[in-house]
Order: C-alpha cells, then sequence, then structure tokens
C-alpha cells in the first residue's frame, strides 16, 4: 500500500474544518484537524510528522511557522490569507550562499518563478 499524504490543518476556525471535511475521503490524504489553541499544539503538530501544514496567516503566531520549518525542512507550510483569498507557502528550501553570485542567482530563480 502506498504512502498517504498527512495533511495537518492547524487551527480551529469553520474554514479549515470545511476543508478537513472535503479532503477527509480523499484517497492519498491523511487529514488531521489540529486546535491551535491547545497549550501543547506545536508539539503535537511535530509528533504528527506532517508532510503539509495548512493554517491561517491571522490566526497563528508567526513564530510557529519558523520554528516548525527549522524542526522539520520538508514540510510544506501553505498560509492561507481569508482577507485576501491568497494563499502563502512556506518552505525551507537552502541555498549555500558563499559569494555575491551565489545569492544573485537565487533572487533570478526566484523571480523566473514569479
Amino acid at each position: 500500500m502506498e504512502k498517504r499524504h498527512r495533511l495537518v490543518l492547524y487551527g480551529r476556525s469553520l474554514f479549515l474544518a470545511g476543508i478537513a471535511a472535503s479532503f477527509k475521503e480523499h484517497p492519498d490524504l491523511d487529514v488531521l484537524l489540529l486546535d491551535s489553541n491547545l497549550p501543547d499544539a506545536p508539539q503535537r503538530a511535530n509528533a504528527m510528522c506532517p508532510h503539509t501544514v495548512i493554517f491561517e496567516l491571522q490566526t497563528i503566531d508567526p513564530s510557529f511557522a519558523l520554528s516548525f520549518l527549522q524542526e522539520h525542512p520538508g514540510v510544506i507550510l501553505l498560509g492561507l490569507d481569508l482577507a485576501s483569498d491568497k494563499l502563502v507557502t512556506l518552505s525551507s528550501q537552502q541555498s549555500t550562499l558563499y559569494t555575491m553570485d551565489d545569492l544573485m542567482h537565487v533572487i533570478e530563480k526566484r523571480a523566473r518563478l514569479n
């Protein structure tokens, strides 16, 4: 059996609950909903070993995203900005920077993606 993609919805809004309900029957997803107001919510999120975490940008402490990416470099964080109907993708993609040319290469590569 193929491993399912673990998706953690980090928050307690009706919007996230709706996403969970929509994806619950998707055969390739293991969908978990985690209340971000629990005192040990960040630790629980770590223990769930997700591939992707979805959260609402307005309701989560920004330090959560940074510390989570440092501990789980392969995880993709998707921040929903419901006020502007935008999705922010956060990842811990890293590049080695020894020279200004290295930095310029990263900037140019990112510019091509936009």
